[in-house]
């Protein structure tokens, strides 16, 4: 099932704009949890900035496709004769992450406005420092997130190891690291490098600026299966290897956080956290595994909503064959009679017309 099922562009926006809305609620509430723990210790506040992420993350979100708009109206992709073409594909790879940058930058700005009032006076010093370091954090990597998501919906049947990859993802996150710890170090306080602590503090964010990433990208994606056997294979497939990732990095989660939690509820809100990024994110962009079941979802959804298919397809398709009008071949159907499926291809064309 793709988006272009969808026989109106009304219909295709309409895909969209849900698709983005849903991704907003997880991405908002999953970055919420990461943040919340690093500006309060309030339990109850923590939970209350859920609010404001959630409303920054789908703004993001629905921002992302308004700026690809525009950035391929005021970015056209014309040659120059003089610039190498190296540089050129460069630039143009380059240009293609500047809406992520913006939406990311936009969740920055919204969260931090709408965050700053509800725990103003829980923090003492450095009020902006200690808001928008960790929210900046998950800002970019909402920016990279809407960048590599695919229009097409893809599937995760499998997951093999890929250790070039894990050195790549794990160069950039300690590339991104080291640059967080740097502007840390001229701009705020974090680090007092006076106490040998401070250095150990350094030493673990390193870590886990490097390795995190690495190890996402140990897990890639493999080879789709050839074979369909049972309905919805696909999906069914990237569910389970989303709720893997989930798992793993749950308890990644739960190491990485020991040195920076000050109460227990903290441990699982970072472990929530990193699990459920890393189930949204889980594969080889810019097919992820949580990606495909929101896209899947919010399609199936459409359809049904608009009439042009059951919401129990499978079922549907089961009763069609008993009726002797589909034949069942493995995990797909095919028509008996050429006439009915003439029948139906000329009334859907009719209708995308």
């Amino acid at each position: 099932m793709q988006p272009d099922w969808l026989p109106v562009g009304i219909q295709q926006w309409l895909y969209s704009v849900v698709f983005r809305v849903i991704l907003g609620l997880i991405a908002g509430l999953t970055t919420a949890l990461h943040f919340g723990t690093q500006v309060t210790d309030d339990i109850g506040v923590q939970i209350s900035l859920v609010i404001p992420s959630v409303i920054a993350a789908i703004v993001s979100c629905l921002s992302f496709p308004v700026l690809s708009h525009l950035r391929t109206i005021t970015i056209p992709g014309f040659r120059v004769e003089f610039i190498p073409q190296k540089i050129q594909k460069l630039s143009q790879k380059l240009s293609k992450l500047i809406p992520g940058i913006l939406s990311g930058l936009l969740y920055i700005i919204i969260t931090a406005l709408m965050v700053y009032p509800m725990v103003e006076e829980a923090i003492k010093d450095d009020k902006w420092r200690i808001i928008l370091s960790p929210v900046t954090a998950d800002g970019v990597a909402m920016g990279f997130l809407l960048s590599f998501i695919n229009r097409e919906i893809g599937i995760i049947d499998t997951i093999k190891r890929n250790p070039k990859q894990a050195i790549r993802y794990g160069t950039v996150g300690l590339i991104g690291g080291l640059i967080y710890i740097l502007v840390r170090l001229l701009f705020t306080k974090r680090y007092n490098l006076s106490q040998f602590g401070a250095y150990f503090d350094i030493f673990i964010e390193v870590i886990v600026f490097s390795t995190l990433p690495g190890l996402v990208g140990f897990l890639g994606k493999g080879e789709n299966l050839e074979q369909t056997i049972i309905p919805n294979q696909g999906v069914w497939k990237s569910a389970k290897n989303a709720g893997l990732f989930f798992g793993i990095f749950f308890f990644v989660g739960i190491l990485y956080s020991l040195n920076y939690i000050q109460a227990p509820h903290e441990l699982i809100s970072i472990a929530l956290a990193v699990g459920l990024l890393t189930g949204i994110v889980g594969g080889t962009g810019p097919v992820f595994a949580g990606v495909v079941l929101i896209q899947h979802f919010t399609l199936r959804l459409i359809l049904w909503w608009q009439g042009y298919t059951p919401w129990n397809y499978a079922r549907f398709l089961d009763y069609a064959t008993e009726r002797i009008l589909l034949r069942k071949v493995g995990g797909g159907y095919i028509f008996i009679h050429r006439i009915l499926q003439e029948h139906f291809y000329q009334r859907y064309s009719g209708n995308r017309e």
